[in-house]
Parts: C-alpha cells; structure tokens; sequence
C-alpha cells in the first residue's frame, strides 16, 4: 500500500505526506512508515509499529483524516490486490477492516 498526498503551503511551496507499508519490521508484519517534507521521496519519516491488523487499520484511517482535515489531498495511491477494497476518503467498504487478521 503507498499513498501520497499533497498540498499548497501558506508561502506557495508543494509539501508531501506519504503513508506506505513496504518497509517490512522483524518484530510485527504490521508497520506503517510515514514521510513528510517538500518530496515525496525524501524529508522526514517516521515509522509506526502496530500488534494487529485492526490497529493498522484505525492508524491509517486516523492519519487520513487528520491530513485531509489539514488541507491535503490525495496525489496517488496503490494497493495490492488483497488490499484494494480499502480506498481512502471513500464512503463504500469503509466499515470493513482489510489489514484485520
């Protein structure tokens, strides 16, 4: 799952938030890494260790939403097939946990 977003700052420049669980963890299969800065590539990351699929669920669905109430906007998004019921800022399939195990 990667999803990038976006928006103007208040001095014209492009600031970036992304969310993606590619970096695998030794310790949990659920983590989350999060980056922000002027790229989307680069900047500063964080990385969000969860114990169940269920928390990696409510954490995505809170950065989401904290973000989106910030002013940023969706740039991409991509999930893998078993992901793909999961879209953000979509009423339909919301209810229904994809990371549940």
């Amino acid at each position: 799952m990667y999803i990038a977003l976006f928006k103007l700052g208040s001095d014209g420049r492009t600031r970036y938030y992304t969310i993606h669980n590619r970096q695998g963890n030794l310790f949990t299969p659920f983590s989350l890494t999060v980056q922000w800065g002027g790229s989307p590539a680069s900047g500063r990351e964080k990385l969000i260790i969860l114990n169940t699929g269920k928390e990696l669920d409510e954490r995505i669905r809170l950065l989401l939403r904290v973000r989106f109430r910030s002013g940023y906007k969706v740039l991409y998004s991509y999930f893998r097939a078993e992901e793909s019921r999961y879209v953000p800022g979509e009423p339909t399939g919301a209810s229904e946990s994809v990371f549940a195990s």
